[in-house]
């Protein structure tokens, strides 16, 4: 028995943070199409279950078209069953709108678990009982908190939703966890191959394999400046030719993050401002943060008789952590000789 194990699909999700309206209403449709290219992918590898370890939707309020397509696809596939548990971000309020299918199952209150001969799909909950001899599989839509509570409960695999990155480890000596991860990449924090994962009972046990899938994925890559003098300063330019070398290989169409790590003097700043510009154009989405450090004596330039010194002096005797003091310390002097930070 073949068993897809998905979740996160956030399905008509807004996307306003990171992309323009154009690039949003274009990402939704793409999101929806790996939805139906996955559910096309079981059918022709004999799967006979796809289940939705929570967030399908994004929101209780779907589109219309949104509901057709995914109804659609429930009524084409009567042979594979459905089976979805809700999540924290879409109440069973949208179901209602997919009308009602012999294979779309709702794991809630009323339906806990489904049972295909010696396969039982549950619910996690206080009350769960399964029995040794069955293949169980359970699906939860939360954060794993302590494993250990889960030891010794008669779990073969636990199909986990609610963190959009695949992991997976240990329950006991009979079972494991996984969190599929999302199937696309909808912002800059959700980095590495998007997918879901295949199950395969064979003989009492199941065999699973990670299936990467999304259409574009995100790259995070770190970029380390180095500091040289105080003369020789930051060579925007030469940064820029450096984290050119490490993007050669991306995609155009995929997303990226990059990171500047490093050391610099009070005076030199990173110019996001250039930078994002330089490359915007070059991938689907681009961005880049500022991660470096300064290389600055604070004890001594408190001791000096200047506006630095009374600057310093003033962030240094106020309640904020020692990393915020650091960061306003940096930017307040690079204000000071004059740079403009973004």
């Amino acid at each position: 028995m073949k068993i897809i194990h998905c979740a996160d699909i956030h399905l008509d999700s807004a996307l306003s943070t990171n992309m323009s309206s154009m690039q949003a209403s274009e990402r939704r449709k793409e999101l929806l199409n790996t939805w139906v290219k996955m559910v096309e992918y079981g059918a022709d590898n004999g799967v006979r279950v796809i289940i939705i370890a929570g967030d399908w939707f994004d929101t209780s309020n779907i589109f219309v078209n949104t509901a057709d397509i995914i109804a659609g696809t429930i009524r084409k596939y009567s042979n594979m069953d459905f089976v979805y548990l809700p999540g924290n971000h879409d109440e069973r309020a949208c179901i209602g709108m997919l009308g009602k299918h012999k294979n779309l199952m709702v794991l809630d209150k009323e339906c806990n678990s489904v049972r295909y001969d010696d396969v039982v799909i549950a619910a996690y909950g206080k009350k769960l009982q399964l029995k040794n001899e069955d293949v169980n599989i359970v699906v939860a839509h939360e954060e794993l908190s302590d494993v250990k509570l889960l030891a010794g409960k008669n779990i073969d695999y636990l199909a986990l939703g609610h963190i959009h990155k695949h992991m997976e480890g240990v329950i006991d000596q009979r079972g494991m966890w996984c969190y599929s991860g999302c199937l696309e990449a909808r912002g800059f924090d959700e980095s590495g191959e998007q997918g879901f994962v295949l199950l395969e009972v064979t003989e009492g046990r199941i065999i699973h394999t990670f299936v990467p899938f999304g259409y574009r994925h995100v790259h995070d890559i770190t970029v380390d400046v180095v500091y040289e003098s105080e003369e020789s300063g930051m060579d925007t330019i030469l940064l820029c030719d450096k984290i050119a070398d490490r993007l050669v290989s991306i995609p155009g169409k995929d997303m990226v993050k990059v990171r500047i790590k490093g050391a610099m003097t009070p005076g030199d700043v990173i110019n996001v401002s250039y930078i994002n510009s330089y490359f915007k154009d070059k991938f689907y989405g681009f961005r880049i943060e500022d991660g470096t450090d300064m290389i600055l004596d604070i004890d001594m330039l408190s001791r000096e008789r200047s506006l630095k010194g009374e600057f310093i002096r003033a962030v240094l005797a106020s309640d904020e952590t020692d990393d915020m003091k650091r960061s306003i310390i940096r930017c307040g002097l690079s204000a000071l000789i004059g740079e403009v930070t973004e």
